[in-house]
């Protein structure tokens, strides 16, 4: 049997070692700790368990309602922290997997447009939302919504911007805030921006009022405040709509007090009686004629 080389069989042995060490290192997960397909399923049943809870009023039923969740997976607590312990120090892997997770909720909670509630909003309206229907933020991954569009002349002075949407906090502990921001630039480069603090589950309205400029950008902005945890504390974002409500047409308001008004001629009683009214109606809305006393009118006290 013919032998290999020296320097053949001192690759040979490299290439086994280098094999083997990527091997290894792809198989570094510990006993116990599920794969990343079965990650994505149970921190979905996970953090659906806290958002059922979360709508209790007995606060109680949050671990009873995680327990349950984990369970399903033949998981305890235990098991659970191990594994968000080991998918935490490979941060790559859980980013993927809670990439899954908010695929999962938006299938989940994805709703048919036309479907809003508009609740008070009557008269002229219309709804200028473009973007997704469902979104999933988090605090280790995507923490904020944005969508932009420029209106051309669907917006005009006066209308009014109605930017609703829903919200479900979709974790128990810790902090729940939320910024929401309405942002409308015009075409002299002005700016009018509204926002406000979102803190609880349910609907959410922000509203914002369209001055005389044209507007060439609208824009909507909700950033969850939340630091970096290890475990991502998410917010659910569903049916958001964008509705233009158009303002009413101005009203004339005819002037009293035109001499044309009234087609009154000259000289007669009923346009003497006009003048006089009208000095009448002058002299009361004279501000500045400082108020007289008794005295000054000529009466003295007994």
């Amino acid at each position: 049997m013919k032998r290999l080389p020296a320097y053949s069989l001192l690759l040979l042995l490299l290439f086994a070692a280098t094999v083997g060490f990527f091997v290894s290192c792809r198989n570094d997960r510990p006993d116990g700790v599920p794969s990343s397909s079965k990650m994505v399923q149970v921190l979905y049943d996970y953090h659906l368990a806290q958002a059922l809870a979360a709508g209790m009023e007995d606060s109680l039923q949050v671990p009873r309602y995680v327990e349950a969740a984990l369970a399903k997976h033949s998981m305890t607590e235990q098991d659970f922290n191990r594994a968000m312990e080991y998918y935490t120090r490979h941060a790559d892997q859980l980013f993927d997997i809670y990439g899954q997770v908010r695929e999962r909720f938006a299938t989940a909670y994805e709703v048919k447009r036309g479907s809003i509630a508009l609740g008070q909003v009557s008269g002229d309206t219309l709804d200028l939302w473009g973007g997704n229907d469902t979104y999933l933020l988090s605090s280790n991954a995507e923490n904020r919504l944005t969508y932009a569009f420029s209106p051309d002349t669907l917006l005009r002075f006066g209308d009014r911007l109605l930017w609703q949407f829903n919200t479900r906090w979709m974790y128990h502990d810790g902090s729940k805030s939320a910024v929401a921001m309405l942002i409308v630039r015009y075409a002299n480069d002005s700016t009018a921006t509204f926002s406000r603090m979102v803190y609880s589950t349910g609907h959410q309205e922000i509203t914002l009022s369209i001055g005389r400029p044209a507007v060439v950008r609208v824009s909507c902005l909700l950033y969850q405040v939340s630091p970096w945890v290890e475990r991502p504390r998410l917010l659910a974002v569903t049916q958001p709509a964008l509705i233009r409500i158009r303002a009413a047409a101005p009203f004339a308001r005819p002037d009293s007090l035109r001499k044309d008004s009234l087609h009154l001629r000259p000289d007669t009683p009923e346009r003497r009686l006009q003048d006089s009214l009208r000095r009448l109606d002058t002299a009361r809305r004279d501000h500045f004629q400082p108020a007289e006393s008794p005295v000054s009118r000529g009466f003295r006290p007994h």
